[in-house]
Order: C-alpha cells, then structure tokens, then sequence
C-alpha cells in the first residue's frame, strides 16, 4: 500500500498534488535528518504514521472557517507544517531552535507551504491571535495554557496531542487553570488523545 494510500484509508482526504508537497517534506526531512537529529532515529522506519499521520489527524477537528493556526514549538514541523498544507491555511509556526528554523525555512522555500517561522520563545511574543493553537510533544498541559492563553484567540480553541498520563495532566491543570475540554481518540496510538481545550481564564 502507497502512503497516499494510507492516508486515505486512515480518512484523511487528501489530493495527489497535496500529497506530493508532503513528500517533498519527508524528502528534506529524510536528509536533515543525518545531520540535525530532528526526530529520533527510531521512528524513521515509521515515519509517515508516527510523524505525518499523527500530525494529519487533527485535521477532523480544524473548522473551515479557521483562518490562522499558531504550531508550539514546531520542532521539526510537527504538525504545523502538515496541518497547513492538507488546509492551505496561513500557520505560525513558534521554534526558537535556529537550526530547526533554519530547517523549516527550507521546507517552506521547497514545499511552498503557507507558513511563516519565528524563532522566538513563545513568551516573549506579541499575541498572534490564532484561531487555533495546536502543539505536540512540546510540554505538560499547565504550560501548554499558559503558553496557548497568550496566542489565541477568545473564541478560538486548544488542540494538543497527549499520551496515556493526560488525566493526571488535566487534573493538574485545572487547578490553576478553568477551561472546557474534549478527548478524542488517537488513530496513530492506542493510549494517544486529541485534547481539545477551549474558553481558558486562570484562576489565580
């Protein structure tokens, strides 16, 4: 089965053009990765499920009208750069690693991704008012909405991928933090979870 394919079977509607810019991704990736360590090397062999597919599955929980999507700490571009060229959707991506910026900008010099890299640390950034923000792999979910509650917008939503200790997190974060929130099942990992979090406000 071709990773088109697998996509496709995995529900996630995408063209060929679509697809071949995804390849060109994993192409650069593929290559960096000798020299920059973007991604453990573990999960090479895997990379579309573990990496692009895990990435491509928020799509489901993206609104069309959603304008501006703002990645945390993009690391490698997962998911940012994935989720921006399955919706085409201008996508900020927050990565204060300079190689892993530089990184990017190649991504988006050969993909034509509508992306735009700052290499910054998401505190010390003006709101970029997404209307989504999303993360994955980057921190604990107290952090995550203290970062989030900077970028998004009042009536935008969370999207963060979590692991099998995301009650205890939740649990964790609600004692600083009042928020609503929808757990989803991951189609990449049996104990994953797409957390959607919406209407944050701190409690102290």
């Amino acid at each position: 089965m071709s990773s088109l394919e697998f996509f496709r079977e995995k529900g996630i509607n995408v063209s060929r053009e679509t697809f071949d810019r995804l390849k060109l991704y994993h192409d650069i990736l593929v290559r960096w990765q000798r020299a920059f360590n973007l991604i453990s090397d573990s999960t090479l062999p895997y990379i579309w499920e573990r990496h692009f597919l895990d990435s491509a599955q928020l799509i489901s929980y993206i609104s069309l009208s959603t304008r501006t999507i703002v990645d945390l700490g993009s690391g490698a571009g997962f998911p940012g750069v994935v989720i921006a060229l399955l919706k085409n959707t201008q996508t900020f991506l927050v990565e204060s690693n300079h190689k892993k910026s530089s990184f990017l900008r190649e991504v988006k010099r050969i993909t034509g991704a509508p992306i735009q890299i700052i290499s910054h640390r998401i505190e010390d950034l003006p709101s970029l008012q997404g209307d989504v923000v999303m993360a994955r792999a980057v921190s604990d979910l107290s952090s995550l909405l203290n970062y989030a509650s900077l970028h998004l917008k009042k009536e935008g939503s969370c999207l963060f991928l979590k692991g099998k200790d995301v009650e205890k997190e939740i649990k964790e974060a609600h004692t600083i933090w009042r928020f609503s929130e929808k757990k989803y099942p991951s189609i990449t990992d049996c104990t994953g979870i797409i957390l959607e979090i919406k209407e944050i406000t701190r409690k102290r």
